[in-house]
């Protein structure tokens, strides 16, 4: 009996041993399985963090950038600002300039005028006198050679002059 009892406790030993046995193996899978996942989210979360940091860089180096662009747009527009302000000296500079031409040419041209008015004013002087002028057409017919060749002066065209 008591062997009996010894042979069915060795079998139920044997029993459980297998199935802690079975278990153990089950559990070690397991764990396996979660030491993989765990050493794949470590792995996953460092390079979430290098990311991270990769990012936070790139925004601390475009916030950098930006307040540089910030700083160079401001500068342009002063300079812009300058250069309208040169351009609009420059350009009363050169209006004042193409004013003071335009007198001048006018001063010029009139004082030219009035020297061309008096060189033929005296032209007309010399040459008017030796011309005979008829006030009235001669009584009678005239000779068919006298027609062709009648001169009748009359007063010099007024002379136009630019102004």
């Amino acid at each position: 009996k008591v062997k009996e009892a010894m042979d069915t406790m060795m079998v139920e030993l044997q029993q459980q041993q297998k199935e802690d046995y079975e278990k153990q193996q089950v559990c070690n899978k397991e764990l396996d399985k979660l030491e993989d996942e765990i050493k794949v989210g470590e792995n996953t979360n460092e390079d979430l963090d290098e990311k991270h940091q990769s990012l936070v860089n790139t925004l601390d180096a475009l916030d950098h950038d930006i307040e540089e662009l910030k700083a160079e747009e401001e500068d342009m527009k002063v300079s812009l600002k300058e250069a309208g302000e040169n351009r609009k000296q420059e350009n009363q500079l050169y209006q004042t300039a193409i004013t003071d031409q335009r007198a001048t040419i006018n001063i010029l041209s009139k004082d030219e005028c009035e020297r061309w008015l008096e060189a033929l004013k005296r032209f007309q002087m010399f040459y008017t006198p030796n011309l005979v002028r008829l006030s009235r057409p001669p009584a009678g017919p005239l000779h068919p050679s006298l027609r062709r060749r009648r001169i009748i002066p009359s007063r010099p065209a007024p002379v136009v002059c630019c102004s």
